[in-house]
């Protein structure tokens, strides 16, 4: 009875281990989810083109929208945006033009001649060859926007939030008619995002 007892207790103390494990504070759930060795942040390089995809759940969002400009996180807001943001997953998509190289420092989207084709395209168009693929299901995004760069660094950012709800396996696609390339694909296993860590608020 009495190793019945310790078993079990044994039990109980590693799933609550493993569960204080993945309770995160704000700034180390976002490093946690930005670093590429976890899954949740993907690369693919085309002969042209690099693109990053990084999965960005509603908490996630949440803490970048709450964080000031010296870093500390507004708690109520936090919390606010979390309520208002449940029920979306959002993906940043950082694209940048490949050198002959191969390297992306320096390398511009677009020529000045092209720069007003490039914005109209990911501003207006790039939307509609954006899509989310969940349980045979396919979905353009509900929320979307286009950071232009300005030339100003090599990378331009699109933001894309689609309607999701339970952890199912999802993909990502991109049809960039832009940049001649026709299909970009970053998948998430519903394992992987199952295995989220949880938010420490307060």
């Amino acid at each position: 009875m009495k190793r019945g007892a310790s078993i079990l207790l044994s039990c109980v103390f590693l799933v609550t281990a493993c569960s204080q494990e993945h309770t995160l504070s704000p700034r180390a759930y976002v490093s946690y989810l930005e670093d590429s060795e976890n899954g949740y942040k993907k690369t693919v390089e085309t002969i042209t083109m690099k693109y990053t995809v990084q999965l960005v759940p509603a908490e996630m969002m949440a803490i970048k929208e709450a964080t000031r400009n010296n870093g500390i996180v507004d708690l109520q807001t936090l919390q606010t945006r979390i309520n208002e943001l449940q029920g979306y997953t959002f993906f940043i998509l950082k694209m940048a033009r490949k050198d002959k190289s191969g390297s992306v420092d320096g390398t511009s989207m677009a020529g000045s001649a092209e720069a007003e084709q490039m914005v109209i395209y990911y501003e207006q168009d790039a939307s509609k060859d954006l899509r989310l693929n969940i349980n045979g299901k396919s979905e353009n995004p509900e929320v979307y926007h286009f950071e232009n760069n300005y030339g100003l660094s090599p990378e331009n950012t699109i933001v894309a939030g689609f309607r999701t709800s339970g952890n199912h396996n999802m993909a990502l696609t991109f049809n960039d008619r832009y940049a001649n390339e026709p299909l970009i694909k970053c998948s998430f296993s519903r394992e992987s995002l199952s295995q989220l860590p949880n938010l420490k608020i307060n």
